[in-house]
């Protein structure tokens, strides 16, 4: 994921930096937009969370696609918005020919993510070769089709990227070893027994569960909250008449809020790291947006018909 956050990063925010929008903007833009991944299929969270409670991954897929359309549609309607309340810069209209030519020119480029869906999914490549081949593409691609560098610069180029990788990697490596001392300290395991030990009403439990995850999404990855918390909580889910796959939705939401939570939400920190901004402005431009998946968490929360509608009405009832 967070490889996924630097590519789009580092080509998005110097795109709208350079059309003249707010760099806190460009930056709240992608941080948040970044985190919706995680709960549109096919999303690995939905496929970890079904493995590890047993519960259907396609019935998890299809019960991620109401609310990932609620969130994308008030980042859209913030942005809308924001844009038209301080007039920022509009694209100018593009004749049909243009946007012909424009499209034809973009396909080889939209090779790279073709590979790595098809590759991944498809079951030709895991995760890491899928990585490779596409890094290897887009550099061919680059060099050949676009000529966005000459061949001797190659190095230069492999040098860069290798040095914007490992910063995040750098990152992401402090973030997981954190998060396996948390998971070896027992913190987690107490404060999940804690909050079932209080006997409290469903949607006493569920608030209670949204604080506790939100806190623990700050410090640990979304695997490793999956594997420290959901065998403790799956037991206690049906005794409280809780649809799992309805809570799946919600325990993945907050996973996508603790990417942007402040302080130490991980998208911050890319973000930071490829804009050379400091993350105090990162948080700025995310703060809105925080909002919005908050009120989106509540409603998620509160109103499982959202998250169980679709797969009811495909597969019925669970």
């Amino acid at each position: 994921m967070a490889t996924i956050r630097l590519a789009m990063g580092t080509i998005l925010v110097p795109a709208m930096i350079e059309r003249g929008y707010p760099r806190h903007f460009a930056l709240g833009v992608v941080g948040a937009s970044g985190t919706i991944g995680i709960v549109i299929p096919p999303s690995l969270s939905l496929i970890l969370y079904g493995l590890i409670a047993e519960q259907s991954v396609p019935r998890l897929f299809l019960a991620g696609i109401m609310p990932g359309l609620l969130q994308a549609a008030m980042f859209f309607g913030w942005v809308f918005y924001y844009s038209h309340k301080y007039e920022l810069p509009r694209e100018p209209s593009v004749p049909r020919a243009e946007l012909v030519r424009m499209s034809l020119n973009a396909l080889p480029a939209l090779c790279v993510p073709f590979i790595v869906m098809v590759g991944i999914y498809g079951g030709l490549m895991t995760v890491t070769e899928a990585a490779a081949v596409s890094a290897t593409v887009a550099l061919l691609v680059s060099l050949f089709f676009y000529r966005g560098f000459k061949v001797s610069q190659t190095l230069e180029v492999i040098a860069e990227a290798i040095k914007s990788a490992a910063t995040i990697m750098i990152i992401v490596a402090t973030a997981l070893a954190f998060g396996h001392w948390m998971t070896d300290s027992g913190i987690p395991a107490s404060l999940v027994k804690f909050t079932l030990d209080n006997q409290l009403h469903p949607w006493q439990f569920l608030l209670a569960i949204n604080v506790l995850l939100l806190v623990l999404g700050c410090f640990l990855e979304v695997a490793a909250t999956l594997l420290v918390v959901m065998p403790i909580l799956a037991p206690a889910l049906k005794p409280l008449g809780i649809d799992p796959v309805h809570f799946a939705i919600v325990f993945t939401h907050n996973m996508e809020i603790a990417l942007v939570h402040p302080p130490v939400g991980l998208n911050l920190y890319v973000l930071a790291t490829i804009s050379t901004a400091p993350v105090t402005e990162v948080v700025r431009g995310v703060l809105p947006f925080l909002g919005l998946l908050l009120l989106c968490l509540a409603i998620i929360t509160y109103v499982p018909q959202l998250s169980l509608w679709l797969p009811n009405l495909v597969y019925g009832a669970g």
